[in-house]
């Protein structure tokens, strides 16, 4: 079974977390929901891929934390990232940091869509 880490505000709640692993999983992948601060900090387990639901970070803080993540799982990985705004809003130096994004309302099966696409390196 693969993961993929889901990195969430540092202030998500329960239900957050809850949602992310009951409904956020696929054939020989599940998610590992992490406080997006906490990445870095401890070993990660073996990751086929990132991705950062960035909707609700703070604006000042979305390029740091992406560029943590980049850091910590290296730039091979693929991330992608749930953003508030479209993800061509978004400076170059900001966009380098991921390899596929969405806007503020995607839905989960479409990030499902995406991370197989990933995993099948269609991406």
């Amino acid at each position: 079974m693969e993961t993929v880490l889901v990195c969430v505000a540092p202030e998500a709640d329960y239900a957050l977390y809850e949602l992310w692993h009951q409904q956020f999983h696929g054939a020989g992948w599940e998610a590992h929901v992490l406080p997006v601060t906490e990445v870095g900090a401890a070993p990660l387990p073996p990751l086929a891929a990132v991705v950062a639901q960035a909707t609700d970070w703070p604006d000042d803080q979305l390029h740091a934390w992406l560029t943590a993540i980049r850091q910590a799982v290296g730039p091979r990985r693929r991330v992608l990232a749930l953003l508030p705004r479209p993800p061509a809003s978004y400076p170059p130096e900001t966009q380098a940091l991921w390899r596929h994004a969405l806007g503020y309302g995607a839905k989960i099966s479409e990030v499902v869509a995406v991370v197989n696409d990933f995993l099948a390196g269609n991406l």
